[in-house]
């Protein structure tokens, strides 16, 4: 009988002592890891851009918000005198990424006629970034006496 460890074998290709890759696969594997990485940059990218413009939205909201609340708050005569136009426009800080410095930001406050009832209140909040451009967020609030 014959050893089976004896049957010669056809031979399947050339025996590389060391194994591993040709440089052929290298530059594929490499080209297409990048390819990867490029299409997920195209991806992240905008969305980080969007998220500081909401942030940044949201945080002039914010300072909008606040005015309006105050003005519903105070009484009537109050409210005329802190729609003086006069103390409007104030600068704000708008604080859209936690790590960067806040924008400026231009709050302005304007009234219709101020015998009006009810008087119309308009508060606007405009801003300019890299990332939303000229941007401007308009309130508008109606106070009676």
């Amino acid at each position: 009988m014959t050893d089976r460890k004896s049957v010669n074998r056809p031979s399947t290709g050339p025996v590389d002592a060391e194994g591993g890759f040709t440089i052929l696969e290298v530059m594929i594997t490499a080209a297409l890891l990048a390819v990867v990485s490029l299409a997920l940059a195209m991806i992240v990218i905008p969305v980080s851009r969007e998220q500081r413009a909401s942030r940044q939205i949201e945080a002039a909201t914010s300072h909008a918000r606040d005015i309006i609340e105050e003005l519903q708050t105070l009484p009537y005569p109050q409210v005329v005198d802190r729609c003086d136009p006069s103390l409007w426009p104030q600068i704000v800080t708008i604080s859209g990424d936690p790590t960067a410095p806040g924008i400026v930001g231009i709050l302005d406050v304007n009234t219709t006629d101020l015998d009006d009832d009810p008087l119309q209140i308009e508060v606007k909040i405009s801003w300019s970034s890299i990332d939303v451009g000229d941007r401007e967020q308009t309130y508008w609030v109606l106070r009676t006496r």
